[in-house]
């Protein structure tokens, strides 16, 4: 990705005038005549105008390229200690929440310091800060109304006059000298590096409420839900798409471009939205989305005849597909469409060759997956059935929609009237209405989808005010207006936001509702973060920032990078990136990042069995909610694995979540096989499991012989048939030490009554003899551990380890008299054993203690 975007680190022009309410000190100064006056503020009798200027473009000097420090000397560490300060007032109301969150943040990685001491003044939270980076704090989460630092600028921009706002700056430079002396009015209106430097050394995020006003809540409550919301994300439960919105309004259309490639850095599958005619308030409330249903975007059939005379060219009516199968009903017959065509998934158009054109009476069938987060096999054929069929399963769960057809003798009959369709377990019930038949094929088109539409990341471009966003539209002629309490009704569908939106982040504002960015990220379900200003400005040099985002980088690390290479000479002079940059702030917990780097709880059950040639594999889903498939790991030895290349991805699997594989002649293959079944996520994350499941081969002697064998894996089954399965065999015997009427024995030739060895396991030694097998197979777990009691004399059993040792080794944990292999050419099939000696899985062995003892076998 380099070199993708690499070619845009030196882009030149870059808007100034961002249409936010600027504070003027100055009294009796109208609102211009020519500008639209915010709803509501004409009788407020704010002391806030609308800035003059807005057609205007200001350009920023050239910046520097600063593409040779991204990676190389990141300001970011990882994890280390980090400060919690909460209000007192509210942390007895929050205490569980902030408890669960230093776990979360130390699983992480991140070692939590709470403070809750309550402070005076910023000084004394700044003295907390200093003192805690000296002993390794890297950063500091402030939640509740921890004090605020402000800054003063006397006229901002050179052109906007006096204005003040709250400054995260003054927490993160921890070296630097603040100066008040305008006259000193608790207000910072310099800041220089004294014995120190400008740069910051730890990253600030705030979780402010108390000037929020959202219906129904209060400040306690909405720190609650996104504290709830922040452990949800953590645990990867609300996962949505990897994408990014990249909505730019009209003045900032020409550079849009290069800010959708700067934000391409992290997000490769990005929407850039910057046509002047297309980036209106109603365009972008729906590309926020809603949460009212679970939907996705998939059509899983689209019917395009029958067509009316000879067709070459057609357009499917859908655009940036992912993937489309075309196919044809002829007379009941079906003729895949795709050899002779070509389809352009941008736009929906189907080209056909010369080899087939379509013809009057034909009619397409479209399987389109027209998302990149949706697991779905859009058609499943079920059938034809082998006889009268009432129930079955589509082996698919937790479905959100489900279409079930047959097909006889060319027309399709609707079998969801007939039926009912458990979409958890996927099982389908027939009722009396209809019963299914011999001959029939029934098909299923699945949408499979538990992701919203929506995005991990929206980066707005737009005019604003610290409580409204504004949007050109009619050629710039008007204006249309998004309050912050529509946006937190709105509930937007995205994690994270960057808003290029003039005071949106000031969160000591209390009027008109409170600030944008605050109304995000306490919407109920899905935002935990944004960055922005609370001032008019923000962030310009975006590479700067996406570049550690895409490296893992929390919010915090990557924020801190970029105000090191920027803060104060990234929009040119001093003065213009303090004007830009010192209202910057980010609303939300600083130690997330955009990757779900939550591992999957892994399958559970593992089992299999051989089916002819074929090693058949099943297991049970992961309990965890956004895993798409699994990743099956083959190996020859049981310490082989590597879990870099898999044998088997499910991705491309007709259902990847069926939780079944066949291994196609592992069966019958002359050696072993071992597998590890791991759970993999939406964001590629793969479960840690190591639990073995293994097809144990072992060479016999001749047909028509005694051999002294063991099982030395787990079975699903421990009765002697099931167990012995994968061998032709006549009679077996066991020793049992522990009975007075030692030997054990079993033949499926004679009555039931009469055999007393009716259950196998892997602490066992047995006599099998054989009729016309040469080999032993078995399928199982692998043991972790195996205790296997010892009596005082002679035992018969197993050594349930795949890792050869010499008897001495095997057998140092306990004190024994004698240990006896088996030797086909000894007279008893038995030879004595010495210390050197090595002991092997499949073998049986006698082993001889003084006393009762309990012999610990590793695998």
């Amino acid at each position: 990705n380099l070199m993708d975007w690499k070619r845009y680190s030196n882009y030149v022009l870059v808007p100034l005038v961002l249409t936010a309410l600027v504070m003027s000190a100055f009294s009796g100064i109208a609102t211009p005549a020519s500008a639209p006056v915010a709803p509501g503020l004409e009788d407020s009798g704010s002391d806030y105008i609308l800035p003059q200027g807005w057609e205007s473009q200001k350009n920023i000097p050239d910046s520097p390229d600063n593409s040779a420090e991204w990676g190389v000397k990141p300001a970011w560490e990882g994890p280390g200690i980090m400060y919690i300060l909460v209000e007192p007032g509210i942390y007895p109301s929050i205490s569980s929440h902030v408890t669960r969150y230093m776990a979360d943040v130390t699983n992480d990685g991140y070692t939590p310091e709470l403070h809750i001491e309550g402070w005076a003044d910023e000084s004394q939270v700044k003295d907390l800060l200093i003192n805690g980076y000296a002993s390794g704090m890297v950063g500091a989460f402030l939640i509740g109304d921890i004090p605020t630092a402000m800054y003063e600028i006397a006229d901002d921009y050179n052109e906007y006059g006096y204005t003040s706002f709250p400054i995260d700056l003054f927490y993160m430079d921890l070296d630097g000298t603040w100066v008040d002396d305008s006259p000193a009015n608790g207000i910072f209106d310099d800041h220089l590096a004294g014995t120190g430097d400008l740069q910051p050394e730890i990253w600030i995020g705030r979780l402010y409420a108390s000037t929020i006003t959202i219906d129904g809540e209060d400040e306690v409550s909405l720190i609650q839900n996104y504290l709830d919301k922040n452990h949800e994300y953590r645990m990867g439960n609300m996962t949505l798409a990897n994408r990014a919105l990249v909505y730019v309004d009209d003045d900032w259309e020409p550079w849009s471009v290069g800010y959708a490639a700067d934000v391409g850095i992290r997000y490769s599958d990005y929407t850039l939205i910057s046509d002047p005619e297309e980036t209106v308030v109603e365009d972008y409330m729906d590309r926020l989305g809603t949460t009212s249903s679970v939907t996705s975007s998939v059509v899983n059939e689209t019917v395009l005849g029958p067509t009316t005379g000879d067709v070459w060219n057609f357009n499917l009516g859908y655009t940036n597909l992912l993937d489309c199968t075309l196919w044809v009903e002829e007379a009941g017959g079906w003729w895949n469409l795709d050899p002779y065509c070509s389809v352009d998934y941008a736009t929906g158009e189907v080209t056909m060759t010369d080899g087939w054109p379509l013809w009057a009476g034909l009619t397409v069938h479209a399987w389109l997956d027209y998302s990149a987060y949706i697991s779905v096999e859009n058609e499943l054929v079920l059938g034809p059935t082998t006889g009268d069929v009432w129930d079955f399963n589509l082996d698919y769960t937790n479905m959100i929609d489900c279409d079930l057809w047959v097909n006889e003798s060319g027309s399709w009959w609707y079998l969801n009237p007939y039926c009912d369709i458990d979409l958890v377990t996927g099982e389908v019930i027939m009722t009396d209405g209809w019963p299914l038949w011999a001959g029939l094929t029934v098909h299923a088109w699945l949408n499979y989808s538990v992701y919203p539409s929506g995005y991990d990341w929206i980066s707005l471009f737009a005019h604003s005010a610290w409580y409204f966003h504004q949007m050109y539209y009619n050629g710039k002629a008007s204006l249309g207006y998004i309050d912050n309490f529509e946006i937190s009704d709105k509930d937007p569908i995205a994690h994270f936001f960057n808003l290029f939106c003039c005071s949106a982040g000031d969160y000591t504002k209390s009027g008109f509702g409170g600030c944008l960015s605050g109304h995000y990220i306490f919407s109920q379900t899905y935002a935990v973060g944004a960055i922005a200003s609370a001032k008019t400005g923000s962030m310009l040099n975006f590479a700067d920032f996406y570049w550690p985002l895409s490296q893992g980088a929390s919010m915090g690390e990557a924020f801190l990078d970029w105000y090191i290479l920027n803060g104060e000479s990234g929009a040119g002079s001093q003065f213009d990136s303090r004007c830009w940059f010192y209202g910057l702030t980010i609303a939300g917990d600083p130690t997330l990042t955009t990757f779900d780097l939550v591992k999957p709880e892994p399958p559970e059950n593992q089992r299999g069995a051989i089916s002819g040639n074929d090693v058949d594999l099943a297991w049970d889903p992961s309990p965890t909610p956004d895993v798409t498939h699994y990743l099956i790991y083959r190996a020859t030895d049981p310490a082989s694995f590597d879990f870099i290349t898999p044998w088997h991805n499910t991705t491309g699997d007709a259902n990847p979540i069926a939780c079944t594989w066949t291994d196609s002649m592992a069966g019958s293959a002359a050696e072993s096989y071992y597998y590890v079944i791991r759970a993999s996520d939406n964001g590629w994350n793969e479960d840690n499991n190591t639990k073995i499941f293994a097809k144990f081969y072992k060479p016999l002697g001749a047909g028509e012989d005694w051999d002294m064998i063991s099982i030395p894996l787990v079975q699903t089954s421990t009765n002697i048939e099931d167990a012995l399965s994968g061998m032709d065999w006549d009679y077996a015997f066991w020793y049992d030490p522990a009975d007075a009427d030692h030997w054990k024995s079993y033949s499926a030739a004679r009555p039931p009554v009469l055999n007393d060895l009716t259950d196998v396991d892997q602490s066992m030694g047995i006599w099998v003899q054989t009729t016309t097998s040469d080999r032993l197979v078995a399928t199982g777990e692998m043991p972790g551990t195996t205790l296997i009691d010892l009596k005082t004399g002679w035992n018969l059993v197993s050594y349930p380890s795949f890792t050869e040792k010499t008897v001495a080794e095997a057998l140092a944990s306990i004190t024994y008299d004698s240990v006896e292999g088996y030797d086909p050419a000894s007279p008893y099939d038995t030879i004595p054993l010495t210390g050197a000696d090595m002991m092997s899985p499949g073998e049986g062995y006698w082993i001889l203690v003084p006393s009762d003892t309990v012999w610990t076998v590793d695998w």
